[in-house]
């Protein structure tokens, strides 16, 4: 029997076939690897495959911190099979009350992001271990008109890390996982597939945050999701999982996140030397701009351009102009800009 080598980095790798045959790898650990995955076709990655095509290309992540070799035996069969590869070969069975697996796909008619899971297993941590995948890398067609991914922060370092699968311990009764999903169409249709027992009582939801907006993945399996105010931040996507209480309670608190109306307070202090304070509340995701004018009208710094999400926000100013230079004591004006609303208010700079 032939051997098939690939030289693995750490992280994720393109491989390919040289043959001109396809043939059968079996059940590839995802323990140890994520993938292989190939591409669909339609700006997606595929679900684990385990039959090698002819020729063809895919991805696989390393997920050793060291360069190591993968080798399967090669048998050319007549056929790819068309069987997909369960997602833990076999570990995820599922046996226990509250085991289960959400697979959630987010698709349009010509664009998708699919098997993004999300979990409890007895096996795993609530922290980054090998039953979590990292996200896949960029389709080949280089966009993101769909792009979704579970956002996992280390609570060390306070870095976010996208993941294409987060599984998280089977010891706690309850649980939510935050999402970020980047689209460029104004519907989302979305596809969820829930295996394996969820505790009687408990709830499982997808709680859209811009629109504030739940859906039943319990009692409904296909959902859509309106992306009108589409930006390059993305939406911010929570899967909640519990007993009602704990799921309203946990939606309450995400909703207080998002002020009811625009807001641009009084800085503080004021008057003030040389630092001053400025609060202002957004209802709605998009892009902000907050800027300083002098008495003649005329633009001192700017202080934010950006897309932000719907919150409430603080920036400090320091006295100083666009160019680095302290300013002199007199009036100033800071002018807060978004989609869809504007306020200027008047401070005083004494020195």
């Amino acid at each position: 029997m032939d051997t098939l080598e690939w030289v693995l980095e750490p992280g994720w790798n393109f491989v390919g076939n040289p043959y001109p045959f396809s043939f059968f790898i079996g059940n590839t650990s995802q323990i140890e690897y994520c993938g292989p995955l190939t591409y669909t076709g339609v700006n997606a990655w595929s679900s684990v495959i385990d039959t090698v095509k002819s020729f063809a290309g895919y991805i696989i992540c390393n997920k050793a911190d060291t360069t190591r070799t993968f080798r399967v035996g090669i048998t050319p069969i007549k056929s790819s099979g068309g069987q997909i590869a369960n997602l833990y070969n076999g570990i995820y069975s599922f046996e226990k009350e509250g085991e289960w697996n959400a697979k959630v796909d987010f698709y349009t008619e010509r664009d998708a992001d699919i098997n993004n899971n999300a979990g409890f297993h007895p096996q795993a941590l609530n922290e980054y271990d090998e039953f979590d995948n990292p996200a896949e890398p960029y389709t080949p067609d280089g966009d993101y008109r769909i792009r979704f991914d579970w956002i996992y922060k280390h609570e060390a370092n306070g870095f976010e890390y996208p993941l294409r699968d987060d599984i998280r311990t089977l010891e706690q009764g309850e649980g939510l996982w935050y999402g970020l999903l980047k689209a460029k169409e104004k519907l989302i249709n979305i596809a969820v597939d829930v295996q394996g027992n969820l505790k009687e009582g408990h709830e499982l939801i997808l709680f859209d945050l811009s629109n504030q907006e739940r859906f039943d993945l319990i009692k409904k399996s296909n959902h859509q999701l309106k992306n009108e105010n589409k930006t390059d931040l993305g939406k911010r996507i929570y899967l909640i999982y519990g007993d009602r209480s704990w799921v309203d309670a946990k939606i309450a608190e995400l909703t207080n996140m998002i002020p009811k109306h625009f807001v641009l307070n009084e800085n503080y202090p004021n008057p003030f030397n040389p630092i001053t304070t400025i609060q202002y509340e957004i209802p709605n995701d998009g892009n902000v701009r907050l800027v300083i004018y002098n008495i003649l009208g005329q633009e001192v710094i700017t202080l934010v351009n950006y897309e932000q999400w719907a919150g409430k926000y603080s920036v400090r100013w320091d006295g100083i102009n666009q160019y680095g230079n302290q300013v002199a004591s007199g009036t100033y004006f800071y002018f807060l800009k978004t989609n869809n609303n504007q306020s200027v208010k008047k401070m005083l700079l004494l020195k």
